[in-house]
């Protein structure tokens, strides 16, 4: 079983990412609407997990959906429950959304490679 280094160290950085979301607790935990969000955010991580370290044919639709769900999420996360600017969550999304495009990229390269 070879895998590409940076497929076992994204699939992994999810796995964590995912059971901390579902596991974890935050000081805004009491809210609906922030443990709806983790709630789909943690299963949805894991999801993606599962996709990309089994090499599924649906991985890189998985992958997609795990960038425009933390996107999404995210902004809403911060519009609504954190106050943030509009003008500041536009750059958090360009920033965060050109970086996990380019590890988009990476990965579907290394999937590629190792089927």
């Amino acid at each position: 079983m070879k895998r590409p280094a940076g497929l076992i160290l994204f699939t992994s950085l999810l796995l964590l990412l995912g059971m901390k979301l579902l596991l974890g607790h935050s000081a805004s935990g009491g809210l609906t609407g922030v443990r709806a969000l983790r709630l789909v955010l943690g299963v949805i991580s894991l999801s993606a997990t599962y996709a990309l370290w089994t090499r599924r044919s649906n991985a890189m639709r998985t992958y997609w959906i795990w960038v425009l769900a933390w996107l999404v999420g995210g902004g809403v996360a911060q519009y609504f429950y954190q106050d943030v600017p509009a003008l500041h969550i536009g750059i958090w999304w360009v920033s965060a959304g050109s970086v996990l495009c380019f590890v988009g990229l990476y990965l579907k390269g290394a999937l590629k490679r190792t089927t």
